[in-house]
């Protein structure tokens, strides 16, 4: 919130927060791009050098065409962290989750079906991995909101990266009994 001190105005400047997508594929570039116009700041990371370039995603401060270990830096570093996982499959996500279950993070989400899911977890849960660190990934990510293509899946995923961020409910705005509405 901006200060009056000395008749100056004082605007503390407070850094975005950063989206860190893991997986640059079909879902991950409008991810980048509506996450990018909601204020954040985006890093892509993928180990596939012909998906993880500046030219798919122009928006990011940071593209990462190497394997997962390259975010141990990022991860110790940026304050404020997201983390969307977008990859294409659970080989790819649990390397990735190995990597995040000691972080506090305000948002871990991962993109999958039911059975992608439900594999994950069975396999942190044979790993060792706490429940609370499993409860704490947004799976499947975003907000149910009917989405089937990759644009519309990406605005479910920043409904929830927002919602989180602000601390919203995700309920329908509609819902507010205090409205009178017309006869």
């Amino acid at each position: 919130l901006p200060i009056v001190e000395n008749n100056a105005l004082i605007e503390p400047l407070i850094s975005p927060p950063t989206l860190l997508i893991i997986g640059a594929g079909h879902i991950a570039i409008p991810l980048a791009q509506i996450a990018k116009i909601a204020g954040f700041q985006i890093i892509v990371q993928d180990d596939r050098l012909n998906f993880a370039t500046t030219e798919r995603f122009p928006q990011a401060s940071l593209v990462l065409p190497q394997p997962i270990t390259s975010i141990q830096k990022i991860l110790e570093k940026t304050p404020d962290l997201y983390v969307a996982l977008v990859t294409r499959g659970y080989m790819q996500d649990l390397p990735a989750l190995r990597l995040l279950w000691n972080r506090k993070l305000p948002y871990i989400g991962m993109v999958g079906s039911k059975k992608r899911v439900e594999t994950v977890y069975k396999m942190l849960q044979a790993e060792g991995y706490s429940p609370e660190f499993i409860q704490q990934i947004h799976a499947p990510i975003g907000l149910d909101i009917g989405a089937l293509t990759p644009e519309e899946i990406a605005i479910s995923i920043c409904a929830e990266l927002i919602k989180v961020r602000r601390g919203g409910t995700g309920n329908p705005l509609s819902l507010d009994n205090n409205l009178t509405k017309c006869n």
